[in-house]
């Protein structure tokens, strides 16, 4: 078995965090908050026992920082360890929870393994600012990080840290988990990075959702970085999403509206003349198209085209093909396929 370095200590090797200037003090009858929006102060009621030596003093603190949403009481059930961030942070949490998908959690950090009863009841420091362990256990308990609401570069930041762990990304980045929605509601602000993040662990589920905002992206902006954490996989699936779509379009704006039998005032000769005029449009459109034409794109582009002719049975028949046009391209897949 090879030696990993223990993070952990006993209870009665503890120290607490140093004081900190300007610490807001809390009574029973005022509690404020901290700067760190998700981290509040309470006063100490240690679940364990010091029993410092009795010929050396120990002073007690009378306050330490706890996590607003992993603090003594925040679950049903008690908690059995306590984790502490690199910025002395207490967080209680629950083994079984945290084993609940895999059993090697955190045991890159650990001598023994978390299942055991070495270290039910102690503190083990994990060296992670507290802003993204509070995220990382979010996911680990399938609960919404929304009230602490962490910045799209923190999540990104746990999520890439949880191998470390030992902790399996796409396990718990799933749909039915409350912080997935959170994490994807960046998307649209950070389309690229997100499709990279989900591409990289093999969250298929995120990729897809991200991948349709990522229909306006030019492909050959994307640096070799980016493109190397996306792999070769992903990448492919989104150059052929483009391709589809744009192969679709293609298809659809060539194809000609249905002529209607000659009647005075417009022969065969006249329609003829309006489908050039027709095609000479459809064919800017269809040079200029990209994979995330909209419908109002088609419309607005095409709409003028109805004044090449006065007979009412050609308008009727290019504003057929414009709805049928329409309704075909919207039926067109906007994600990448597996």
């Amino acid at each position: 078995m090879s030696w990993a370095p223990d993070y952990s200590f006993s209870p009665s090797e503890w120290e607490p965090p140093a004081q900190r200037e300007n610490d807001t003090i809390i009574t029973s009858d005022v509690l404020q908050a901290r700067d760190t929006p998700s981290m509040i102060e309470q006063t100490v009621t240690p679940p364990f026992s010091l029993n410092p030596s009795p010929s050396v003093h120990v002073e007690q603190p009378s306050f330490v920082p706890v996590s607003t949403a992993f603090y003594p009481g925040s679950h049903c059930d008690a908690s059995d360890l306590v984790l502490l961030s690199s910025d002395s942070v207490l967080f209680y949490v629950h083994i079984n929870i945290l084993l609940r998908i895999s059993e090697n959690t955190f045991s890159s950090l650990l001598s023994s393994p978390l299942s055991g009863d070495t270290y039910r009841g102690s503190i083990i420091s994990i060296p992670e600012t507290s802003v993204v362990l509070d995220a990382l256990l979010h996911f680990l308990y399938s609960e919404s990080c929304a009230d602490q609401a962490p910045s799209f570069e923190t999540l990104c930041t746990a999520v890439d840290q949880m191998p470390f762990y030992d902790i399996e990304p796409r396990h718990h980045i799933i749909p039915s988990n409350p912080s997935y929605g959170y994490l994807l509601a960046f998307a649209p602000l950070f389309p690229l990075e997100l499709y990279a993040l989900a591409a990289h662990f093999d969250i298929f589920h995120l990729a897809a959702s991200t991948s349709s905002h990522l229909l306006g992206c030019s492909l050959s902006t994307i640096s070799d970085e980016i493109a190397e954490r996306i792999g070769a996989i992903y990448l492919n699936r989104l150059f052929h999403l483009h391709l589809r779509r744009l192969t679709a379009l293609k298809g659809i704006l060539l194809r000609s509206p249905y002529p209607h039998p000659p009647i005075p005032g417009c022969s065969f000769h006249s329609q003829k003349q309006t489908s050039r005029i027709w095609a000479l449009g459809v064919a800017q459109l269809a040079w200029e198209a990209t994979p995330d034409t909209s419908a109002h794109d088609i419309e607005s582009s095409l709409s003028s085209l109805d004044e090449s002719s006065t007979c009412a049975l050609c308008q009727q028949s290019l504003a057929d093909w414009m709805k049928a046009a329409i309704a075909s391209w919207a039926s067109i897949d906007r994600m990448i396929t597996s």
